[in-house]
């Protein structure tokens, strides 16, 4: 009679269609693929699931065979309108046949940001005065000032044009 103790988790190796941080922001769906190796040497690896996880929840994805090879698993994420705009980092959660779990950080995380930034307070301001007739200044230099907001964004590129001539920029 042989016995084995099997208290090692099963190894993940983990990639994704998508690169670190990617920002989903068009009107389209867009897709993740996630493609993981999870081979356990003394027994097998039983099952493979993905976590979206955003700050407050979890989407649980169960990852399938790839082909007839046991330790290949393969799950695709959908970006729909089901899918609020926030970040999200992903994890990988790995049984093997007598229960051991892995449940490791992908290094993948990403952003659905389908919500334009709104902009506030666009003045024109010379000298102090927020309401001027800047054809009767001496000085054709007057200051622009905007705000913008957005829930996901902490900068942006922000220029003005006038006349359809891009006169200034912040970036």
């Amino acid at each position: 009679l042989v016995f084995r103790t099997d208290l090692t988790t099963p190894p993940v190796t983990f990639w994704a269609n998508i690169s670190n941080g990617t920002n989903f922001t068009t009107g389209s769906d867009g897709k993740i693929e996630f493609n993981i190796s999870s081979n356990d040497s003394m027994t097998f690896t039983q099952e493979v699931h993905i976590g979206v996880r955003n700050a407050t929840g979890e989407i649980n994805l169960s990852a399938g065979h790839l082909g007839e090879n046991r330790s290949n698993f393969v799950a695709t994420f959908l970006i729909n309108a089901s899918v609020a705009d926030d970040s999200y980092a992903v994890f990988v959660y790995s049984n093997d046949s007598v229960g051991n779990l892995n449940n490791t950080v992908g290094n993948i995380s990403f952003r659905v940001d389908r919500t334009p930034p709104s902009f506030t307070n666009f003045s024109l301001v010379y000298r102090g005065i927020y309401h001027f007739n800047l054809s009767n200044s001496s000085n054709s230099t007057p200051q622009f000032m905007l705000n913008f907001t957005d829930n996901l964004s902490l900068s942006a590129n922000c220029s003005i044009f006038i006349n359809a001539t891009h006169n200034i920029s912040n970036g």
